[in-house]
């Protein structure tokens, strides 16, 4: 299970370590201490030890973007050690270590229950590092410490406070480049007359509000949907219209050519790089095969094996995400083209949208301007060329060889036969299967990894498999 939320916020910005410190233990306090603040005029004191909690359970909820307003799923077992290991972290960011006794005590907090044992595939990936020393079992949370090492580094912050109503109020921002997304939660702590171990209250409800502010369009709704635009500019359809079509996305670090085109039975592309040094590279797709050139001007090539065989797949899976998804509005109209912006649950203010610019008569695209990443995209569809550099010069010659991919079975009954695929390919193209599948051997039992032959070199096979690796 992974943290999806995190690795978004990673495109966007890095989160900062100076924000926690208010989450620090202050110098001489214990626990039962407390760090003012203050309501409507008066002194409020929020207890340190459930500020930590409350932070933990807010960073927990950030990083997975769980029901934000349901404290059952904090109660779920991978969720709750998280939380436990933020609590760690946010206590001690240099060493965030917790025994299993104290751990035990913010359990009972947050579910008042039975203690929880930590699942195997924390330890397993090394998330987490178990140890035992006297009997005593104490867990330090790795993982949450190399986001504090490495993750919060400047742009994020968080504040606290209490509200009228007594619950403790987090504020989590983030500063992205160009504009803030603010998450605000609210914890509610009972007091229990039970015997709750070291805390005599538990966490009894929470609150979520998105105090982020949107961008708002100046331009009216658009007579179309990003649907209608997707369907307009599948590259198939634009391949049987015009024979090819080119696309240049040009930034201040280069530009990047893309040619569409039908070659011979399949549908192809051809992209060509060149970069503000002035060096270039150049590959593309044919016949389920990606190709690219090394650094070497040698040709490396990957297969997606389940894709293989379907000669007439489009090539062009991601097209659809040259549109972002929400409502276009219309910014300018001409006689012939819509200018227009898309605007969507990310759309944030301060972050100024692409605009695109597409034809009336069939919504195909013909410009974007991404505004502030410098860049821009022009679509050429009229006398364009293909330039295939020489990588199809083996292929016409039918200079080619049969390469052997035998997927070996990872599970039940681990070794058999899972898939075999069968695929010409030209001599000089070093093939290689996607690591999705699993890694390259040279020998059925997987006793060494796959060595490729040279060009030239005639047929081969070779056995993949996730058993071994």
């Amino acid at each position: 299970m992974k943290k999806t939320k995190l690795m978004a916020l990673l495109t966007v910005g890095i989160l900062s370590l100076t924000a926690f410190t208010a989450c620090e233990m202050p110098e001489g306090k214990t626990p039962a201490e407390t760090t003012p603040d203050s309501t409507n005029g008066e002194t409020i004191e929020i207890d340190v030890e459930k500020e930590r909690i409350a932070h933990a359970v807010s960073m927990s909820m950030e990083v997975y973007d769980i029901d934000l307003g349901d404290i059952n799923d904090v109660n779920n077992p991978y969720y709750l050690w998280d939380v436990i290991g933020w609590y760690g972290a946010i206590r001690n960011p240099e060493n965030p270590a917790m025994t299993e006794n104290e751990a035990f005590e913010i359990q009972k907090v947050i579910t008042g229950g039975d203690f929880v044992a930590i699942e195997d595939y924390y330890c397993e990936e090394n998330e987490v590092t178990k140890s035992e020393s006297n009997g005593e079992i104490t867990y330090t949370f790795n993982e949450q410490k190399d986001y504090f090492e490495t993750i919060f580094g400047m742009y994020y912050s968080y504040e606290s406070r209490m509200n009228d109503e007594g619950s403790i109020v987090i504020t989590l921002t983030d500063h992205l480049d160009d504009a803030e997304i603010v998450h605000e939660y609210t914890f509610d702590f009972t007091e229990s007359d039970m015997d709750n171990g070291v805390h005599n209250y538990y966490l009894s409800a929470i609150g979520f509000n998105d105090l982020t502010e949107m961008y708002e369009s100046a331009g009216t709704i658009a007579p179309f949907t990003v649907e209608d635009l997707i369907n307009a500019n599948n590259p198939g359809n634009l391949i049987d219209r015009f024979g090819s079509y080119q696309t240049i996305n040009s930034s201040t670090y280069g530009e990047y050519i893309t040619t569409y085109y039908l070659r011979k039975d399949s549908y192809a592309t051809v992209w060509h790089e060149t970069y503000e040094d002035d060096t270039e590279s150049y590959g593309g797709w044919y016949r389920g095969i990606t190709y690219s050139t090394d650094g070497e001007g040698k040709i490396r090539a990957y297969i997606d094996l389940e894709n293989y065989y379907d000669q007439f797949s489009n090539p062009f899976n991601g097209t659809e995400y040259m549109f972002d998804y929400g409502t276009p509005y219309i910014l300018e109209e001409t006689d012939d083209e819509y200018k227009f912006e898309i605007i969507s649950e990310y759309s944030f203010k301060g972050a100024t949208p692409a605009v695109y610019t597409v034809k009336k008569e069939d919504l195909r695209l013909v410009f974007i301007d991404y505004k502030n990443d410098s860049a821009c995209l022009n679509v050429i569809y009229d006398n364009v060329e293909v330039d295939e550099h020489g990588a199809f010069d083996c292929w016409d010659k039918n200079e080619l060889r049969t390469v052997t991919y035998i997927e070996l079975e990872e599970y039940y009954p681990i070794g058999e036969k899972k898939s075999v695929a069968t695929i010409s390919v030209p001599e000089n193209w070093n093939l290689q299967v996607n690591e999705y599948y699993g890694y390259e051997y040279a020998d059925e039992n997987c006793s060494a990894p796959f060595e490729y032959p040279g060009d030239y070199s005639g047929d081969y096979t070779v056995y993949v498999s996730y058993a071994v690796g």
